[in-house]
């Protein structure tokens, strides 16, 4: 099996493919890593730089001159859409392999080509990897991603609340039991310069143990059973997107990922708010 040492080797090796799709399986075991969210080649090559820092690995300027545009051609071919299935979809492309099929409703089967089947235009036609070349513009991945980027960097772009009505505004979220008012205000004490206890760990029951003993000895508050489970798969979904945050940066990354995030969610016609949800409106006035 895949481990993070392994990628190391794959770097000293000059490996792009390698590497790529050793960080991709890792990530479909359950590891919690980071990818880079910019489709311009600079910021995608300082994401990537950010991830080597995450994982241990020293900065290599020419593997992520050779890395980037692999990346993000991969990215390209994979429809540039964040799916249930976005680690599997990229190791498909790399590999050349026909894209995995969503899994199908109760009482239905998945359509697939049979042995010798032609591609249907639904089911994407394999590439070899002399194929995986910088070629066209990645004007559709833009389109798929980007909002959420434009919506993080206008949080990103608001005044920070007082430390004092942060604190407040995280006690009153833990009362009335809103997993994502309460992350927002514990997170945002990070634009202060300050790193909020959080749980460091990918792994749920350990989620849960750690955030009762953090809000406990913050807050002084026991948490109920199921709001510690909410809170819990909240924050294991939070991590496993953005990675485990370490330096003031990283917690920031996941406090403006979750307010767009959240924002999506409200704006989505015909859908009821979360329990976790509607509180992007009354958080927004204390970033204005």
């Amino acid at each position: 099996m895949a481990s993070i040492e392994d990628l190391s080797g794959y770097v000293t090796n000059r490996d792009v493919k390698g590497f790529l799709r050793c960080y991709m399986s890792l990530v479909t075991t359950g590891v919690s890593l980071s990818v880079p969210t910019s489709l311009e080649s600079e910021g995608a090559k300082d994401g990537w730089g950010q991830v080597f820092g995450q994982i241990g690995i020293g900065s290599d300027p020419p593997f992520l001159e050779e890395l980037t545009p692999f990346w993000l051609t991969v990215v390209k071919k994979q429809g540039g859409k964040i799916t249930p299935q976005f680690a599997e979809e990229i190791l498909a492309v790399i590999d050349g392999k026909p894209m995995p099929t969503p899994a199908s409703p109760a009482g239905t089967s998945a359509k697939t080509p049979g042995a010798g089947a032609a591609p249907t235009p639904d089911t994407p036609s394999p590439s070899r990897e002399d194929d995986i070349q910088p070629r066209d513009t990645l004007d559709t991945v833009a389109s798929s991603i980007s909002p959420h980027y434009y919506k993080e960097q206008a949080a990103r772009d608001t005044k920070p609340p007082d430390q004092s009505l942060l604190e407040q505004q995280a006690k009153k979220a833990l009362k009335l039991e809103n997993t994502d008012d309460f992350l927002v205000a514990h997170l945002s004490l990070s634009r202060h310069g300050i790193k909020p206890p959080v749980p460091i760990s990918s792994v749920v029951g350990v989620i849960q143990s750690q955030w009762e003993e953090i809000v406990m000895n913050a807050f002084h508050h026991s948490l109920s059973d199921d709001f510690l489970a909410a809170l819990s798969k909240r924050w294991f979904y939070l991590v496993n997107q953005k990675g485990l945050p370490v330096s003031i940066s990283q917690y920031q990354d996941i406090l403006f990922y979750l307010i767009a995030q959240q924002e999506k969610e409200t704006k989505q016609p015909g859908k009821a708010p979360k329990n976790h949800g509607g509180f992007f409106k009354k958080i927004s006035k204390l970033f204005s």
